[in-house]
C-alpha cells in the first residue's frame, strides 16, 4: 500500500480543496493508495475509507521521528494564491524532502523558488495536473524513489543548517572586509 501525505492543521479547508477532487479520482483508480492526513481534516475528506486521520499531540523533540514513522511515500503541498500562503514558507517541501519523500506542490514562489520541477518535486496548478503527477508518482516506484533522493541531497547540501551557516559566514565576512562607503552605497547616499 502506498501513502500519500499531508501534514497540517485544521485552517487548511480551502487548500486541501485544491486536491479534493483530483484526490478522490485519485483514490478510486489506485487500490493500493491511502491519502494519510496529519491532524487537521476538512469534512469533505472525512468518513472516505481510503482517507486516513492520524492526529496525535508530540513535542517538538519527538515530532519529526513520529513523522517519519508515518511511511508517506508521496508528499502533498497544495495553497492557494493568496497573500497569507505567499507569506509562507518552503518547510513542507523541507520536511518531505528530509524524509526523502517527493512533493507535488502549489505553484507559489516560496515552492517554484525551491523545486526543480521534475527533479526536487511537482509544481501542479490545475486539478488535471495534481492528477497527473500524483499518478504518475504512484506508478513508478523508481522515480519517487530518484525525486525523493534528489530533494534530500538539495537540501542537505544547500538548506542545511550547515550549508546556510556557510553561506551565512562568507556573508559576514565579505561584508567585515568590505572597503568604508562601499556597503549599501547608492546614488543616494
Amino acid at each position: 500500500t502506498l501513502f500519500r501525505s499531508w501534514v497540517g492543521g485544521g485552517t487548511h479547508e480551502e487548500d486541501l480543496a485544491l486536491i479534493k477532487e483530483p484526490m478522490f479520482r485519485v483514490l478510486e483508480k489506485h487500490k493500493n493508495v491511502t491519502f494519510k492526513i496529519l491532524h487537521g481534516i476538512p469534512d469533505f475528506f472525512k468518513n472516505h475509507k481510503k482517507i486516513k486521520l492520524y492526529k496525535a499531540f508530540k513535542p517538538v523533540t519527538k515530532y519529526p521521528q513520529w513523522v517519519v514513522r508515518q511511511g508517506f511515500d508521496i508528499g502533498v503541498a497544495p495553497l492557494v494564491d493568496n497573500n497569507f500562503n505567499r507569506g509562507k514558507s518552503n518547510l513542507r517541501w523541507l520536511e518531505y524532502s528530509a524524509m526523502k519523500v517527493p512533493t507535488v506542490a502549489s505553484p507559489l514562489p516560496h515552492f517554484t523558488q525551491s523545486i526543480r520541477h521534475g527533479e526536487t518535486g511537482f509544481i501542479a496548478n490545475t486539478p488535471e495536473q495534481w492528477e497527473h503527477y500524483l499518478t504518475l508518482l504512484i506508478n513508478d516506484a523508481e522515480k519517487r524513489k530518484q525525486i525523493g533522493q534528489n530533494a534530500y541531497d538539495e537540501v542537505k547540501n544547500n538548506w542545511s543548517l550547515k550549508s546556510l551557516g556557510e553561506k551565512y559566514e562568507t556573508a559576514i565576512k565579505e561584508l567585515s572586509n568590505a572597503e568604508p562607503n562601499t556597503v549599501g552605497h547608492s546614488e543616494f547616499n
